[in-house]
C-alpha cells in the first residue's frame, strides 16, 4: 500500500498510527494503486486470480484436480516420507515373503495377491499425500484472503478520515474567505471614510493656507522694517565692539611683549650662570686632570702616551681633562665605530655610537659639548637606518630606530623635522594616513621656525616678500611633497594641489635662486652649478605631481602645460628610468582626455560669450523700452512689439538683472497686446 502524502493526512489525529500492507505472489506491483483507489462497498476483482496464483483450489474444484504421479523416492523425500506404521507394514510384508519364499510355502496365486495389495496401498498413501497438500494450500490461501481483507478495511479506514480531513479543510477555508471578505469591505468603507476626511482636511488646510499667506505678507513687511532697524542697531554695535577688541587686543599684546621682555632676561640671567658655573666646572677638571697627567709622565716617563690617543681624537681642550686610560677608551670605540661601518654593519655601528655616546655623557656630563655634539650625530644615524630599514621593510626595526631619533633629537630642530618626517613616511607605507598626516605638519612646523642662515640675503628678502615660511637646513620642499601624496591618498586635491605649488615654490629658490614669474619657464632656465641630481630629479616629479592634482581638480589645460614642462625637465637634466618611464606612460594615457576636454571648455566659453552679448543688446533694449514707459506712461505709446518679443524682453531684463547680482525689480514690465491698446480711450491734446 503506498504512502500517504502530508496533504491527505492533514485530517488525521496525530495520535493514529500509518498502516501499510503488501500484497504477496502475483500482481505484486499493482497491488497498491488498486487498493489504494476502493470505496468502502468495492470488492477486489481479481480475488479467485490471486488464490490461484497463491497456490490454493476453490471450493468446487477440490475433487477434480488429482496432482501428477511423482517418483515415490521423490514424493517420499518431498512430503516427509512415509508414517512409522507403514513402513512397519512394507518392511513386515516383506519379511513374511521372503520368509515364504525360503520355506518354499508360497504359491504362484499368494504372490499376486501381495503385489496386488502393496500397489494398492501406495495408491492410497499417494491420495493421502495429495489431500495434505491440498489442505495445506488451501489453508494459505484462506489466510491470504484474510489479509487482503484486513488490509482492505485499513484502506477503507483510512480513506474516510482523509474525506472528513479533506470536509474539515474545506469549511475552514470556507470560514477563512468568508471572514477576508468581510475585512475587505470594512477597510473598503473605511478607505473612502478617511479619503473624505482627507479632502475636508485638505479644504481647510487651503482655506488656512490663503489666510496665513495674507498675514505673512503683512507680517513681512512689518518684519522688514523692523530689520532694518535692528540692522542699523547691530551694526553700531558692532563698530562699538571692534573698537574695544582692538583696545584690548592692544593691551594685551603690550602685557605679552612686557612678560616676554622679562621672561628673556630671566632666561638670559640664568644662562649666563649656568655658563659661568660650567666654565669653572670645567676648568677645574681640565687643571686636575692636567696635574694628574703631568705626575704620572714623571713617574713612568712615556712622554708619548698622550701623542697616541690623538691619531684617533684631534687635540683639544675639550677631550684634555680625560685621563690616557679614558682617551684611550675613548678612541677605541670611535675606531669600532668607524670599522663596523666599513664593514656595512649598521646595527653593530649604532650599537658602538650609543656606548661611545654613554662613555661621553658619564665622563662630560649631558649639557657638555661633546655630548651635544654627539647626541646630534647618533639622531641623525638612527634617521638614516631608519629609512634604510623601511626600504627593506624592516617596519619594527624602523620604528624602533625613529622612536630613539625622537627623543636624542629633541634638542635639534632640524633632527626633529627629519624625524617627523621620516615618521609621516613610515605611517604612510602602515596605511594610517591620518596619523602620517599629523607628524608632517609638525615637521612642517619645526621646518618653518628654523632660521636660514644658510641662504643668501637675496633669498631671505624674496621670503619676507612672499610670505612664505622660512627654509631650514633640511629641505622643506620634500616635507610638501609628503603632504601632497598624503592629502590625494585622503581625496583631498585641493589641499594636495596647494602643498604641490608650495614645494615648486621651494624647489626654485633652492635652484634659481628666487621664485619663477608665471612667464618664465623653469625648462628654459639654467639651474645653480652646483645643484645635485637628485634635486632635479625632485624637481621633475614635482611638476608631474602637480599635473596630476590638476586633473584632479579639472583644471585640464594647466594639467597640460604642466605635463610638458615634466617632459622637458626630463629632457634638460637626462633624467631616466622609472620615473621617466611614468611620466611618459602617465602623459600617453591623460593626452586624448585633456585634449577632448580642452576642446569642450573652449566651446562652452564661446557658448557663454555669445549669450552674455546677446543678454547685453537685449537688456539695452529693454532699458530704453522701459525708460520711455517711465517717461511717458503707457498709455501714451502708439506702437508696441509683438507678445513673444515682448515676453523675451522682460525675461532677459530679469535674468541680465539675476546675473550681474542685482535684486528683483520692483516694477514689472506689463505687456499689452494691439486689442488692449485699442480699447483704452485716447488723450487728446488741448
Amino acid at each position: 500500500m503506498s504512502e500517504l502524502s502530508d496533504d491527505d493526512l492533514s485530517g488525521i489525529d496525530d495520535d493514529e498510527p500509518k498502516k501499510e500492507s503488501k500484497k504477496e505472489g502475483a500482481g505484486d506491483g499493482g497491488g497498491d494503486d488498486e487498493l489504494s483507489g476502493l470505496d468502502d462497498d468495492d470488492t477486489p476483482a481479481a480475488a479467485k486470480d490471486d488464490d490461484d496464483d497463491l497456490g490454493g483450489l476453490d471450493d468446487d474444484d477440490e475433487g477434480e484436480k488429482q496432482p501428477e504421479a511423482m517418483p515415490e523416492a521423490d514424493d517420499d523425500d518431498d512430503l516427509g516420507g512415509l508414517s512409522d506404521d507403514d513402513d512397519d507394514n512394507a518392511n513386515g510384508g516383506r519379511k513374511r515373503g521372503e520368509e515364504k519364499d525360503d520355506l518354499g510355502g508360497i504359491d504362484d496365486d499368494g504372490e499376486g495377491d501381495g503385489a496386488a495389495a502393496k500397489e494398492a496401498k501406495q495408491e492410497a498413501e499417494a491420495k493421502a499425500k495429495a489431500l495434505k497438500v491440498q489442505e495445506a494450500a488451501k489453508k494459505k490461501s484462506e489466510s491470504e484472503r484474510e489479509a487482503a481483507e484486513k488490509a482492505k478495511k485499513q484502506e477503507a479506514a483510512r480513506k474516510a478520515k482523509q474525506r472528513e480531513a479533506k470536509a474539515k479543510m474545506a469549511a475552514k477555508k470556507a470560514a477563512a474567505q468568508k471572514k477576508e471578505k468581510k475585512e475587505e469591505e470594512q477597510k473598503k468603507k473605511e478607505q473612502e471614510e478617511r479619503q473624505r476626511k482627507e479632502a475636508a482636511e485638505k479644504e481647510k488646510k487651503r482655506a488656512a493656507a490663503a489666510a496665513a499667506a495674507k498675514k505673512r505678507l503683512a507680517e513681512q513687511r512689518k518684519r522688514k522694517k523692523q530689520k532694518e532697524l535692528e540692522d542699523k542697531k547691530l551694526r553700531e554695535e558692532a563698530l562699538q565692539k571692534a573698537k574695544e577688541q582692538k583696545e584690548k587686543e592692544a593691551a594685551d599684546r603690550k602685557a605679552r611683549e612686557e612678560r616676554r621682555r622679562r621672561a628673556k632676561e630671566a632666561a638670559k640671567r640664568k644662562k649666563e650662570q649656568k655658563e659661568r658655573e660650567m666654565a669653572e666646572r670645567r676648568r677645574a677638571r681640565e687643571e686636575k686632570a692636567r696635574e694628574a697627567a703631568e705626575k704620572k709622565r714623571r713617574d713612568s716617563g712615556e712622554a708619548g702616551s698622550e701623542g697616541e690617543g690623538d691619531a684617533a681624537v684631534p687635540p683639544s681642550e675639550d677631550y684634555s681633562s680625560l685621563s690616557p686610560e679614558d682617551l684611550e677608551s675613548l678612541n677605541m670605540l670611535d675606531q669600532t665605530v668607524a670599522n663596523f661601518s666599513n664593514q656595512g654593519d649598521d646595527l653593530q655601528a649604532i650599537e658602538a655610537m650609543e656606548m661611545s655616546l654613554l662613555f661621553r655623557r658619564k665622563h662630560f656630563g649631558l649639557s657638555s659639548p661633546q655630548t651635544y655634539v654627539y647626541r646630534e650625530k647618533v639622531a641623525k644615524e638612527y634617521n638614516r637606518l631608519s629609512v634604510v630599514f623601511m626600504e627593506k621593510d624592516q617596519m619594527k626595526l624602523s620604528a624602533d630606530l625613529l622612536e630613539k631619533a625622537q627623543i636624542l633629537g629633541e634638542l635639534y630642530p632640524n633632527v626633529l623635522a627629519v624625524t617627523y618626517n621620516n615618521l609621516g613616511c613610515y605611517y604612510r607605507k602602515k596605511g594610517k594616513n591620518r596619523t602620517a598626516l599629523n607628524y608632517l605638519k609638525e615637521a612642517l612646523n619645526v621646518e618653518s621656525a628654523i632660521a636660514t642662515p644658510h641662504l643668501s640675503p637675496e633669498t631671505q628678502g624674496v621670503l619676507s616678500t612672499m610670505k612664505l615660511p622660512a627654509m631650514g637646513p633640511i629641505h622643506i620642499s620634500d616635507t610638501h611633497l609628503n603632504l601632497c601624496a598624503i592629502y590625494s591618498d585622503l581625496a583631498r586635491h585641493k589641499d594636495a594641489h596647494h602643498h604641490i605649488r608650495m614645494a615648486i615654490r621651494h624647489l626654485q629658490l633652492e635652484m634659481y635662486g628666487r621664485i619663477l614669474r608665471p612667464e618664465e619657464h623653469a625648462d628654459e632656465l639654467k639651474v645653480k652649478d652646483d645643484t645635485p641630481q637628485d634635486r632635479r630629479v625632485t624637481f621633475t616629479a614635482a611638476y608631474f605631481n602637480l599635473a596630476v592634482q590638476q586633473e584632479f581638480l579639472g583644471k585640464w589645460a594647466s594639467a597640460q602645460k604642466s605635463y610638458q614642462t615634466a617632459l622637458k625637465l626630463l629632457d634638460v637634466h637626462d633624467i631616466d628610468g622609472a620615473l621617466a618611464d611614468t611620466i611618459h606612460a602617465a602623459y600617453q594615457q591623460a593626452q586624448p582626455k585633456l585634449r577632448k576636454r580642452i576642446k569642450d571648455n573652449i566651446e562652452r566659453s564661446k557658448q557663454r560669450a555669445h549669450r552674455l552679448n546677446a543678454i547685453r543688446t537685449l537688456t539695452k533694449r529693454v532699458k530704453k523700452v522701459s525708460s520711455d514707459t517711465k517717461k511717458h506712461g503707457p498709455r501714451k505709446v502708439k506702437k508696441s512689439p509683438d507678445k513673444m518679443d515682448a515676453e523675451l524682453e522682460a525675461r532677459l531684463r530679469q535674468w541680465s538683472m539675476y546675473e550681474s547680482g542685482g535684486a528683483k525689480p520692483a516694477n514689472k514690465v506689463t505687456v499689452r497686446t494691439n486689442n488692449q491698446l485699442q480699447q483704452q480711450p485716447q488723450l487728446v491734446d488741448q
